[in-house]
């Protein structure tokens, strides 16, 4: 009797198969992850660390340098990157903002600018 427990003992755990439904809530689990996190090496150690936001599959930095529009630079402060006029050129102005004329007054151009944000 004492040999049948010792061989019980030894025995490798048999695993459970699991339901096709926790197979899927599994897999769906591990697309999340890989969704929400990326693996890099730190310190000679593997990690896993939360992955940079995205829009479009491009950063959000990149995003809003290729689509932000002047109202939307100056209004969240990014400056660098705003465009420069040269004045050093002597050229005339580039016409940044849609429907300005190079040749209207700064203050025109501000009322028109205030008056279409007001009614939106």
């Amino acid at each position: 009797m004492a040999a049948l427990t010792l061989k019980n003992a030894d025995m490798a755990k048999v695993k459970k198969k699991l339901t096709p439904v926790q197979k899927r809530v599994k897999k769906v689990a591990k697309e999340e992850r890989k969704r929400k996190y990326q693996w890099v090496f730190m310190n000679g150690k593997q990690v896993r660390i939360k992955r940079s936001p995205t829009v479009d599959g491009m950063t959000v930095e990149q995003f809003v340098e290729e689509n932000a529009d002047l109202i939307f630079l100056h209004q969240n402060e990014l400056w660098e990157l705003m465009p420069v006029e040269d004045a050093l050129s002597g050229s005339e102005p580039s016409r940044n903002y849609k429907g300005s004329h190079p040749k209207e007054q700064p203050a025109a151009v501000a009322g028109r600018v205030s008056a279409a944000l007001s009614d939106g």
